[in-house]
């Protein structure tokens, strides 16, 4: 006999004032609530535990980059950093001074900034990149790099993380000012401290 017809016999039985075998009640309730325990368990298949790399990722702002090959030469950068499980900000311009770096960090929420330096002379072109602390400001390392127009990409592609990956990993972001969310605070209106307050 199948489960819900079980149960319907139960609760038929029920009504007349009688009852089956404690045993069988059990198992035809175990079995419900089992089924209904899977049910419940598979309705939500995607909500999965947040790892450390999604739940919260550092953040570098590459600069732009002047020059005729800078813009392709940055695309290639941020692709390397969020390759690498960094968020990569685009939206901030380039900035002549760097002493307004630590502010820019706190208020943008950025570890390093990451900026270059594009000298383009006929064929041949090198860049020189440097990251700066978000925390200080200052310059925490630089990496140098030329090749041919069509050389310099690859040369890009196989030296970027190797020298500028562990200086990335150096960099500290400046302490958050945003406030935590304070928890909900729960009053016991039964209390005696809250009778007392009401009777006066």
């Amino acid at each position: 006999m199948k489960v819900s017809a079980r149960l319907v016999i139960i609760v038929f039985l029920a009504s007349c004032g009688l009852s089956w075998p404690a045993h069988v009640r059990a198992a035809a309730t175990g079995r419900s609530s089992h089924v209904v325990s899977n049910v419940v368990r598979r309705s939500n298949p995607g909500r999965a535990r947040p790892t450390a790399r999604t739940s919260k990722l550092s953040t570098v702002a590459v600069q732009p980059i002047t020059g005729e090959a800078g813009p392709g030469i940055r695309s290639q950068v941020v692709q390397i950093v969020r390759n690498h499980g960094y968020r990569a900000m685009t939206s901030l311009p380039r900035y002549e001074g760097t002493g307004q770096y630590p502010e820019l960090a706190r208020d943008h929420h950025l570890k390093a900034f990451v900026t270059a330096d594009l000298d383009e002379r006929g064929t041949r072109r090198s860049v020189t990149f440097l990251v700066w602390n978000g925390l200080t400001g200052s310059v925490l390392g630089r990496w140098s790099v030329s090749g041919s127009a069509t050389s310099l990409g690859r040369s890009i592609g196989k030296g970027f993380w190797r020298n500028i990956g562990p200086v990335l990993a150096k960099a500290v972001a400046p302490p958050s000012t945003t406030l935590d969310e304070a928890a909900p605070m729960t009053i016991d209106a039964t209390s005696d401290g809250a009778d007392s307050v009401a009777s006066r």
